[in-house]
């Protein structure tokens, strides 16, 4: 897998975890921000995306990214977990919200506070495309056809005959800046593991359904004692509260219904802070700024 690391050894710590269609560099540039701004930041690539391998034959659920999470916090040459570690937060956008939702259910102690970027675990309704009955059956479609449906669903344009991405890559001695499209681009035609691992995360990933780790986390936040253990009270995020931020143009996740949502479970205000930026589902490269203002100001960064 890969593992990006770097910022000041004694910053705050702060773990990235990007989407489902995109890699770790679509919150390069709020990686960057942040360690301008004194932190410390890991970005991974999740399995079957960027440059991480595609783990076939395993199922592509929470537990198994919650796993790929320790990974790479354990191959950073500082700690990150442990008492004398302080804890870190967490970015994380999309799907990889509900990643960390999930990992902050069950390990709640090891995080100091959660910024949800576009959180896709709490959609009333999955996108067009996700719930293609197929994508059960992988294996009985030819390869080409199921190149053609995921695609579709991360708008890139393939060939008519082959499914191939008639896409020829830029100049690699070239630093040129990318966007969310031409990430996803290179991504769908170089990762021979991505159509793989995307289908199997639809169909077993944390897209939707998570009430029961959404409880267990909101109980934290708003500080709930019933039923909490020692170290969920030990925990930065017992009674704190979740930064959420959405694109006031977003198609794919809707402020009005998530927003419900969340204070339903939260129960007032004083344990959320919603915040809107100019863009679509994929802000976070075209208004990283907006973003990480937001974030500075709800982790107390300078």
């Amino acid at each position: 897998m890969r593992v990006y690391e770097w910022g000041p050894s004694d910053g705050r710590k702060v773990l990235l975890i990007h989407g489902d269609t995109t890699p770790a560099p679509m919150l390069a540039p709020i990686a960057e921000a942040l360690v301008a701004k004194g932190c410390r930041v890991i970005l991974f690539d999740l399995w079957g995306r960027g440059y991480s391998d595609s783990p076939l034959g395993v199922t592509h659920d929470a537990t198994l990214f919650g796993n790929q999470i320790f990974y790479a916090l354990a191959s950073s040459p500082i700690p990150w977990t442990g008492q004398q570690s302080g804890g870190f937060s967490i970015v994380a956008f999309s799907l990889g919200g509900s990643i960390a939702v999930s990992f902050a259910a069950h390990y709640p102690y090891l995080i100091n506070s959660i910024v949800l970027l576009a959180l896709g675990s709490l959609l009333r309704a999955l996108p067009e495309g996700y719930g293609n009955p197929l994508y059960q059956f992988p294996r009985l479609m030819p390869t080409g056809y199921l190149r053609k449906l995921v695609a579709r669903i991360v708008g890139v344009k393939v060939s008519a005959d082959s499914g191939e991405v008639p896409f020829v890559g830029a100049d690699v001695k070239k630093k040129v800046p990318l966007g969310a499209a031409a990430i996803t681009e290179w991504q769908f035609g170089h990762h021979k593991g991505f159509i793989y691992s995307f289908i199997d995360t639809v169909v077993h990933g944390p897209l939707m359904n998570q009430h029961s780790d959404w409880k267990k986390l909101c109980d934290i936040i708003r500080g709930a004692s019933a039923g909490a253990v020692p170290t969920d009270q030990r925990s930065g995020l017992f009674d704190s509260k979740l930064l959420v931020i959405f694109g006031d143009e977003d198609r794919l996740v809707f402020k009005e219904e998530v927003s419900a949502d969340l204070l339903q479970m939260l129960g007032d205000l004083r344990h959320i802070d919603i915040r809107v930026v100019p863009g679509g589902h994929g802000f976070p490269i075209p208004s990283s700024d907006d973003a990480v203002k937001h974030v500075g100001i709800f982790m107390n960064l300078t």
